[in-house]
């Protein structure tokens, strides 16, 4: 009505409709929002300091003292002066690094940051490939040009599955471990590399839910239910439950676009975290995809294994380097300590 009687400039009208939106208007009469969902209008969601004080604040409110005891603030600061936006401008200003001389030097870096992980790494990728060969011996043999693998083999609880499982679970766990080891490091809420430990322990919680659904299929029993309870097909896909598995590689794609800044000054466990991500993107390929009882299909668990041995690698390669970070006790107070 103002704007009618001439009393609200154009510009000023302009601005009020980008913060007085219909999104605005719907999500303020949920109960318990109100005012809170002005947080989805233009002006308020760039400003990213703001943001950041309204995700401190409702952090601070977490019960048994997590704020202080999981060191949250350097996440808000982080988020609030560079945060996502890091990774954007880490690319643009290192483009000039996608050269084949200064790519080649950037792997000939990463390989020596490696050297001295790589007979861990070999040793997973070792076993990984061991197992494969072993089962699928097994699986050609008993078989007996079934197209649907045998329990001994690749089929539900066998050895590659748990072996798949017991992997990301050990991935998850080695997360959890890194980031306690990282924040028992002197002044580590200072360190450059403090906001990507993060990273590693809300990645590690994730790889502990793929383990768990994994091993016991819980997206296949869900698309059971979408299928035959109510009638759902995804087009494209094979089955339905491949939508949960799109869920989590979004999740995953969120959390590696989040923390891209921070994952590139891990050079040593990039490259692996890399090389593993690409096996799984051609495993879920094929997954999605591959006709069932096909050859093409048979790639699915090799690459899906071979990609977690990766994961793994990766994590415990930033585990060592960590670890190898921690102050060293003198012998005087590590006697004393014993003693006592």
């Amino acid at each position: 009505m103002r704007a009618l009687l001439g009393r609200v400039s154009g510009e000023e009208l302009r601005g009020a409709r980008k913060i007085h939106t219909l999104t605005v208007a719907v999500l303020s009469a949920v109960p318990g929002l109100g005012t809170f969902a002005y947080i989805v209008a233009e002006p308020l969601r760039k400003n990213r300091p703001l943001l950041a004080v309204l995700l401190d604040e409702a952090l601070r409110k977490i019960p048994f003292r997590l704020y202080e005891r999981q060191h949250l603030a350097v996440l808000t600061c982080w988020f609030a002066c560079s945060g996502p936006g890091l990774a954007p401008r880490m690319v643009k200003e290192r483009w000039h690094l996608l050269r084949p001389h200064h790519l080649f030097a950037w792997v000939k870096e990463s390989i020596g940051k490696l050297g001295a992980h790589l007979p861990m790494v070999a040793v997973i990728l070792a076993v990984n490939v061991a197992a494969l060969s072993v089962a699928g011996t097994v699986y050609l043999i008993t078989t007996d040009g079934y197209p649907e693998p045998s329990a001994a083999t690749f089929g539900e609880f066998g050895p590659i599955q748990s072996l798949k499982a017991g992997q990301l679970l050990l991935s998850g766990l080695a997360g959890y471990v890194l980031y306690h080891r990282f924040w028992s490091l002197p002044q580590a809420d200072q360190r450059v590399d403090a906001p990507g430990s993060y990273f590693w322990i809300l990645s590690g919680f994730g790889l502990v839910w793929l383990g768990i659904d994994d091993y016991f299929q819980i997206h296949e029993a869900l698309g059971v239910v979408l299928e035959e309870g109510f009638g759902v097909t995804i087009p494209l896909l094979n089955n339905p439950d491949d939508i949960f598995v799109l869920g989590y590689g979004l999740v995953a794609l969120t959390m590696v676009a989040l923390f891209l800044g921070e994952l590139l000054r891990s050079r040593a466990s990039f490259p692996l975290l890399v090389t593993g991500v690409g096996f799984l993107v051609i495993s879920l390929a094929v997954d999605f995809f591959a006709t069932e009882g096909t050859s093409l299909a048979g790639v699915e668990d090799p690459t899906n294994l071979i990609g977690t041995g990766f994961i793994l690698s990766a994590y415990l390669v930033k585990l060592r380097e960590v670890s190898s970070e921690l102050p060293v006790e003198s012998e005087p107070a590590l006697a004393g300590r014993l003693a006592a």
